[in-house]
């Protein structure tokens, strides 16, 4: 090619910008192993094993959310102890003998209720009892409603899941914040911190904002956050920390890449590393791109967030064997909702404390969204969850109907009751929003504009153009 005329050189380093695209996967670490030696509700009701002499590890590095795999099917596991372990409820197909492996996975899930008749063998039973996670019984929900926990960078910013250690301290620091959490009509209390190998640099386990440092390789961090009546909820979230010794995968090529209101979807083909790389099914995956601009170059602004948070849709497939290629799809939480089942509700406000779980004091939009997402999955100790603000006692329903259907398609019917949206941002995060249009005039007049537009900040913006109006023809 003819050299580039200096020019051209000036004008090529003005505007530089590189990026670097990668791809971070949790490993498949396995906790604990042992033989099946009996079964609680077999069949499409198993709810429960014991288990042997371990093989592998020990009940004690057993945590609810964990994925558990038996005869290649992955449910998840909900408790554990010295002689069970408690998995979520599915059809399953398992016997005396079979292997429960544990491993340090944790990924959406659905909750299945349970409904028990009065008289399960009459025609017209004269009560039932409803359990939540299959054996859950009610509590209060007035009082008992759990907390969101939520972690982010700050109030504005997700959490960046990946990146590179700093050669001169030897960790990757990370600012990672929990004021973004709630509680539903009640205050947050108290926070605590969950860091697994990382090092306080500033704040505490009890602090709202904290800055860590971490050393190479991967770890699950999680917040717990306490509100006012005592009740609790939490977060999980991967951190990977890169180097030399424990790098990202560097060889893909991004095959889909669609941003949607489910999140954005992306489809990698895996090359050269494939051979080593095992990646099943429900994995979490962190696509980051490290970005630089300018002509130092320098590091990107804050606000670039360029990346994706998911977890793997199917097992990493072989496309061609004889060099290695595999496929790799991402989705992201909302991708995850719409592929798990989710089940029909008639929520009704009693006016009094409630005494079954389809009581709900202050039916509104919010709560009802978070009653779906919290009763029939796992989503809330995964992502982050914003609310729609539709809380007001003269916009509470009575009863609200929740039909049956996937709980992405759930959560959309829920919003539309308001004229409301939903959405998830590249983390998994899932956004509750009412069409401004419906908001009151007090609410509209209180919704401050995210940013102000000028007809400087259109780069595609055209001149003035005057239209010109031509006399038509006439023959002679």
């Amino acid at each position: 090619m003819p050299p580039i005329d200096p020019n051209d050189a000036a004008l090529l380093r003005a505007h530089l910008h590189t990026v670097a695209r990668y791809l971070s996967a949790a490993p498949r670490t396995i906790v604990f192993q042992a033989p099946i030696t009996s079964i609680q509700f077999s069949g499409a009701d198993v709810i429960g094993v014991t288990y042997g002499t371990p093989t592998v590890g020990s009940h004690s590095a057993v945590i609810a959310g964990m994925t558990a795999e038996i005869n290649g099917q992955r449910v998840r596991v909900r408790s554990a102890s010295i002689s069970q372990i408690v998995i979520g409820r599915a059809p399953l197909i398992v016997t005396v003998g079979d292997v429960i492996t544990i491993v340090d996975q944790f990924r959406p899930f659905s909750a299945r209720p349970r409904r028990l008749d009065s008289y399960e063998n009459a025609a017209y039973p004269t009560s039932f009892t409803e359990f939540h996670d299959d054996d859950i019984v009610h509590t209060n929900q007035n009082a008992q409603i759990a907390p969101k926990a939520n972690i982010t960078t700050d109030a504005t910013y997700p959490a960046r899941l990946a990146g590179w250690i700093d050669p001169a301290t030897d960790a990757r620091r990370v600012n990672l914040s929990a004021i973004t959490s709630f509680g539903l009509g009640v205050s947050i209390t108290a926070y605590s911190w969950n860091i697994a190998d990382g090092t306080f640099i500033t704040g505490s386990a009890t602090s709202s904002t904290i800055t860590v440092d971490f050393p190479a390789g991967f770890r699950h961090i999680t917040l717990t956050v306490t509100d006012a009546n005592g009740t609790t909820g939490l977060m999980r979230l991967p951190i990977w920390a890169h180097d030399d010794t424990y790098p990202p995968i560097t060889a893909l090529q991004v095959t889909r890449d669609d941003t949607t209101a489910q999140g954005r979807a992306l489809t990698f083909e895996l090359f050269d590393q494939a051979d080593a790389i095992s990646i099943p099914e429900g994995a979490a995956l962190y696509y980051w791109e490290d970005a630089r601009f300018g002509t130092l170059p320098t590091p990107a602004p804050p606000a670039y967030r360029h990346g994706a948070y998911g977890w793997a849709l199917r097992d990493a497939s072989a496309l061609r064997l004889h060099d290695g290629r595999y496929q790799l799809e991402l989705g992201g939480m909302g991708a995850w909702l719409d592929r798990l089942e989710s089940y029909a509700q008639v929520l009704i406000d009693p006016n009094t404390t409630p005494t079954q779980w389809h009581h709900l004091r202050d039916l509104t939009v919010d709560r009802v969204a978070h009653y779906a997402l919290r009763a029939y999955s796992n989503a809330l100790t995964l992502v982050t969850l914003r609310l729609a603000g539709v809380n007001a006692p003269t916009e509470s329903a009575a009863e609200f109907d929740l039909v049956k259907a996937s709980g992405w398609d759930q959560l959309v019917n829920i919003m539309a009751r308001s004229g409301g949206v939903i959405a998830c941002d590249w983390l998994g995060g899932i956004w509750l929003r009412r069409a401004h249009a419906y908001k009151n005039p007090t609410e509209r007049a209180a919704t401050a504009p995210q940013t102000n537009i000028t007809r400087l900040d259109w780069t595609h913006a055209d001149p003035l153009v005057v239209p010109e109006v031509k006399a038509p023809r006439y023959a002679l």
